[in-house]
Parts: structure tokens; sequence; C-alpha cells
């Protein structure tokens, strides 16, 4: 079936899902064609086309494929994702002598794991229930053996967190009912990528630990990132539930001092050892290098003969002329090093980073400010040149 919410069917080149038969599970690999632990259920396939309005058209997936890994690698429960080309075999030929935009070939696409048991076991967390949040409540995509079966711990945690006396509940509280360090890392990277998209209560999931009982926030739907001109556009978003409960949406005289500084510590340390123009860069360029290859043709200029120009595109009956619409790859906004090619998509990701580093008006190192923090040393060498080992 079509994936998506209200932009569904908006930009022509459609999202989609499937649902594998019992015993028929899909052996899913990854980028490096090594199978994933534990076979898929379901199937996910991101379209990679971004919104024709924000101007980003042509990054590919890259978006959120990287944006998957950073979560993973700050140490958090997040999807596994690779790219993937997409054909429908329901004709004799190929490829139409006739139709450019016939035959089998849908594109260049982005499978990403499903959130659901068999991701709890893929990255080892206990069989526990997982709610896909929307709307101030949440659907469970999978419960645990222990249970409820009912939602009823959902309910608890969400009274608890919504009553009027919420603000009188101590600093324990928080510790005994929610993963405070996935958190703090959560919420950092909502604030590096602009993953601003949560604002309504959707795209990320809350997960019931079955033996700690505390609860997590795991990342989903992670598209409309990398920019500011992006969903819920500005500097300070990303306001789900516990920004304004734990953290005072940032505030420098928050209510509850001890979790602002432990999430500080957290933003000084991810800005320190990964978000940064050494390793956020290298991550960025493995991911695009995975993902184009070598040679001067490869699949992204094939997806991009599919799409820029098909038309459906323009077709107001089947589209959202104003998401969808023609020439829009690689429009780029304008920033230093920023070509109309899949090489300025990646230059502006790099651009990003350094720009949420250490823009000031509102970046991680803002963000994470303390006046009392110790001086860094500086190292320096000492010793002959060429760095002899002896």
């Amino acid at each position: 079936r079509p994936r998506g919410g209200v932009w569904r069917y908006a930009m022509g080149k459609n999202m989609w899902k499937f649902d594998f038969l019992r015993g028929h599970e899909f052996r899913a690999r990854d980028n490096w064609g090594r199978p994933f632990g534990t076979p898929w259920g379901k199937l996910n396939l991101g379209a990679c086309i971004q919104q024709g309005d924000t101007q980003h058209r042509g990054e590919q997936g890259l978006f959120e494929g990287v944006g998957f890994r950073l979560f993973q690698l700050l140490d958090l429960p997040a999807s596994h994702s690779t790219h993937v080309q997409f054909r429908i075999v329901d004709a004799e030929d190929e490829v139409p002598l006739d139709d450019q935009y016939g035959g089998d070939f849908w594109g260049v696409y982005l499978a990403v794991e499903q959130l659901d048991g068999r991701f709890l076991e893929e990255h080892g967390l206990p069989d526990g229930n997982l709610f896909k949040m929307e709307g101030g409540f949440g659907e469970p995509n999978n419960l645990g053996p222990n249970g409820p079966v009912d939602s009823s711990d959902l309910r608890a945690f969400l009274t608890a967190y919504n009553a009027p006396s919420q603000a009188d509940l101590p600093d324990a509280w928080w510790r005994a009912n929610l993963n405070l360090e996935a958190y703090y890392s959560y919420q950092t990277l909502v604030q590096a990528i602009h993953h601003y998209d949560i604002a309504d209560g959707k795209n990320y999931f809350y997960y019931h630990h079955p033996v700690d009982g505390r609860w997590a926030v795991i990342p989903w739907d992670l598209d409309l990132t990398w920019s500011d001109n992006m969903y819920r556009g500005g500097q300070t978003g990303g306001n789900e539930p516990f920004k304004s409960r734990v953290l005072s949406n940032f505030s420098r005289t928050p209510a509850r001092p001890a979790l602002a500084t432990e999430f500080r510590n957290r933003v000084r340390e991810v800005r320190d050892l990964l978000w940064n123009d050494d390793e956020a860069h290298r991550l960025i360029d493995e991911q695009a290098r995975l993902l184009r290859g070598t040679g001067p043709l490869t699949l992204l200029d094939v997806d991009r003969a599919q799409w820029d120009y098909n038309p459906v595109m323009t077709n107001s009956a089947i589209v959202n002329t104003g998401k969808a619409g023609q020439g829009r790859f690689y429009r780029f906004p304008s920033g230093p090093g920023v070509t109309r090619d899949f090489a300025g998509a990646v230059r502006v990701m790099k651009n990003y980073v350094g720009y949420r580093a250490t823009n000031a008006t509102f970046s991680l190192d803002t963000l994470s400010a303390e006046p009392l923090q110790p001086a860094r040393p500086d190292l320096a060498y000492a010793g002959p040149e060429g760095f002899p080992v002896n």
C-alpha cells in the first residue's frame, strides 16, 4: 500500500509499505550487502524525493539515511536503512523504446526498518510495549509478553506527565520513569539535524522497557531535516512533550537545573566526538559514496531522468503540484560550495553541520554553553620535525 500521511500522493513518486506473509519474511541487507540479523516482516520504502517547495530535491534519501545512522552512533535504537532500486515487473519489455517514463524501473528508494517486535530483537532490547505516538496517544506496534495489553501503562505515563501538577514532579520521578540519558542524546540530535516535524505529537515512538520500567523515545520519519526551511522552521523547535517538562525549553534558568546541566554536558560531548567537520563529514561522505557509486552516470542519474520531468509531476488530478512539479532536482538554496548536482546535496549537509554547530544565534555550542565550564586544554607537539617514531 502507499505510505505517508497528508502528502501520501503529493509527489508522484509514492512511498510504499509491504507486508510479508508469516514464514516468508524479507531478508534485508545493509548498504554493504550484509544481511541484517533479524528478517523484516514489513518493508517501508521511502521515495527519496523531497517536497518540491523545500528546494532540496536531489538529496536522494541522504537526509534520512544519515539521520538514522547518527542516532545509532549516539547509542540510540533507530531504524536501519539501506538504499535500493525498486522495480515493478508488469510487462514483457523492461524498458519500452517509445516511453522514457514506462518500464520496470521506479527509481531509487530508501528501505527503512519497521519499528515492531523484530526491531526490538535486532537492537538488543527486551520484548516490551512499543507505541507509535500521534494525536496525543499511541497505537501499539508491539506488545510484550508481560503486558499490559490494554495500553494502560502508556495511559498512566501520559496522565502523570500531563497532569496540572506535573511541574511538581521531582527529578527522581523523571529518573525513574524516563531514560534521561537516551533522551538527552535524542534531543541533541533533534536540534542538530532540525528534526522539527515532531511538534504535532508524531514521528516518534514510545518504548516501555519491561525490566527497568523506564520509557524511551525512538525516532521516526527523518526526511524533513537538515535545513531551517523544513517543517516547523526556525531554529529552536523540536517541541515534543519532554523538551518543556525536562529541559524548560532550553531556558538558561531551567526549572530542573540538574537535568539541564546533564543535557548540556551531553550536547558538548556529541559536539566533541561526532557533530563536527571530521566525523560527521566522514559519515556523510561514506553514505553518499555508497549511494552514488562511481562512474560518469549512475542510478541517481537514471532516477532523475525518470522523475524530474515525468508528466505525472504536473498532473494536478494526481499530485500536489506545489509539492511535485518539474525541473526541481538540485535547485538547492545557495551556500558555500553548493553546486547544482548530487555533490551539492552533500555540501548542503556539510554546511549544515557547521551552521548547527557554531551559529551565534542558535547552535549546539550556544545551547550547551556553561559559564563555569573549565577551559579546554590545548595539546601541542614538542619535538623534532617529521614526528620520528623514536
